[in-house]
């Protein structure tokens, strides 16, 4: 909606409310200004999640002739849950909305000189519902120049770093490990990183938190990845915990498994659109999918194999002890699930196969495979 300069009206309306919404998403409005007058954003007492994505939005709140100068955070969005702001691409909102509402804190926390323990439950208190999060590069400049506590940013659970575009880009290890210690959920979306947490000094023991609480690791459209991690004793510390692992649109990314036994507790795994791939892993680092319950390999155009040879596999035995869903689909290059003729696969809890668009596979695996559950094979 190109033309759509407003949603609401300027002056508030007495019989109009909105206390009942709990989800707003814009998209592409390109002549939009801003997203809700004052009057509005104070009736959004129930607003959950606020999603805004290519606009031209200058602010999410409106500054107008409605707004009272006594104006605090706790006056807005109250139940707010969802701080993963779509703002992605809307050049003229220089901060989220989430950080107008933190310079306006910042400026708070500033005059009245409050300890580090008072400052924490003041955001604790204006931001009571505080856990999704997405920050951009200048985001992140703004925490680190107002000096915010580092404990401040204890409470969200999911955070998404987006739009680092700058091609020297550095992924900020040191700033979420300081910071996010009980994060639950990471995305790395849109960005020029070359790899992630890529500091050699994180290798130092106790130096700096280990997110022990990381679930589950996404990176979409990060053009110049090469490779995910170092191989250091931190961030193997932060693989075993992961139980969710996700790649979309990684095109330049040749390896993912690097280390033997890091993902301890890898559930399910999800490799999308990363053409740099010619196989998935090698039988030395296998041991990274042994507890998988769901494996899902999309659009990656390069890969022939899923597990391929690395001069280790004469006579193997590899199980994927619980794996029970296996989608294998857009993978023009693809022979075989492995070309390993001398091993042995097992899948003893395997109950679909899902392979579509896969015009060279002729056979499932070369070795001798075991999969006495499997009910469903679609292709």
């Amino acid at each position: 909606m190109d033309d759509l300069s407003k949603i609401w009206t300027d002056g508030p309306q007495e019989t109009l409310t909105f206390d009942c919404l709990r989800e707003v998403k814009v998209r592409n409005c390109k002549s939009l200004e801003a997203l809700f007058p004052y009057w509005v954003a104070t009736s959004l007492t129930h607003l959950k999640k606020l999603q805004v994505e290519s606009c031209e939005i200058e602010e999410i709140v409106a500054n107008g002739g409605d707004t009272p100068h006594s104006n605090t955070t706790e006056d807005l969005f109250p139940e707010l849950t969802s701080l993963e702001l779509r703002v992605i691409h809307c050049n003229k909102l220089n901060m989220l909305s989430f950080t107008a509402s933190m310079n306006s804190w910042a400026q708070k926390y500033d005059q009245q000189d409050l300890s580090n323990q008072e400052a924490h439950s003041s955001f604790e208190r204006d931001f009571p519902n505080f856990e999704r999060l997405l920050l951009v590069n200048n985001n992140i400049q703004m925490i680190q120049d107002e000096n915010f506590p580092d404990d401040i940013f204890s409470k969200p659970i999911a955070l998404t770093l987006a739009c680092f575009h700058d091609e020297k880009a550095v992924f900020p290890s040191i700033f979420l490990l300081e910071r996010f210690q009980n994060l639950q959920s990471l995305e790395v979306f849109c960005s020029s990183f070359e790899d992630i947490f890529p500091d050699e000094g994180l290798v130092e023991e106790g130096k700096h938190p280990v997110l022990e609480n990381l679930r589950k690791i996404k990176l979409n459209e990060l053009h110049n990845l090469k490779r995910v991690w170092r191989e250091d004793s931190l961030v193997s510390k932060i693989l075993q915990s992961i139980e969710t692992f996700e790649i979309w649109d990684c095109p330049c990314l040749t390896t993912i498994f690097t280390t033997v036994a890091s993902f301890q507790n890898l559930m399910k795994l999800v490799v999308k659109n990363s053409s740099g791939l010619v196989h998935l892993v090698t039988v030395s680092t296998v041991t990274n999918l042994m507890h998988l319950d769901n494996m899902t390999i999309i659009g990656c155009e390069r890969m022939k194999e899923v597990v391929a040879n690395d001069g280790n596999g004469e006579g193997k035995v590899i199980s994927f002890g619980n794996l029970r869903f296996l989608t294998l689909q857009d993978l023009p290059s693809l022979e075989c699930f492995s070309s390993i003729s001398s091993c042995t696969f097992r899948f003893p809890f395997l109950r679909n196969i899902k392979v579509e668009e896969c015009p060279k596979i002729k056979t499932f695996s070369k070795g001798t495979l075991s999969t006495p559950l499997l009910c469903a094979l679609s292709a």
